[in-house]
């Protein structure tokens, strides 16, 4: 796949989620005017890209796509994979995206984040955060 530089603005969200089997959390971002979203599945609490030094890196894992609604969703999923809520909504520009690498800036007012998701292999990613402001 070729890289794309500077593609535009997208919707990133992050929900909290509960599961029978763990607690974590949902990063899910929309590409232009996808009809589905990338998601990955993060242990460790979104708060720590804020709250951290300047720089934050974590393995996260790729999930399955997932249906727009979840953009803003709060409830029960199916199947008794336990329950989301919404923590989380930024306004997001893609700056790059290739087969294996996404790259955005993403934030509100005063805490922006310049946000790197890179392949390693598989399922397994690595998230990588900047707190720009």
């Amino acid at each position: 796949m070729v890289a794309r530089q500077g593609i535009g603005t997208s919707e990133f969200a992050v929900l909290y989620h509960v599961s029978p089997i763990a607690i974590h959390w949902d990063i899910l971002i929309r590409i232009e005017r996808a009809s589905d979203l990338m998601a990955w599945r993060c242990l460790i609490d979104p708060s720590a890209w804020f709250l951290t030094a300047t720089e934050f890196s974590t393995e996260i894992v790729e999930l399955p796509a997932h249906r727009l609604r979840y953009l803003d969703y709060t409830g029960t999923i199916s199947d008794n994979r336990g329950w989301v809520t919404p923590i989380m909504r930024l306004d997001a520009e893609i700056i790059e995206h290739t087969g294996g690498t996404l790259a955005l800036i993403a934030g509100k007012d005063d805490a922006m984040l310049h946000m790197a998701i890179q392949k390693l292999a598989g399922q397994r990613w690595t998230l990588r955060t900047i707190r720009l402001a």
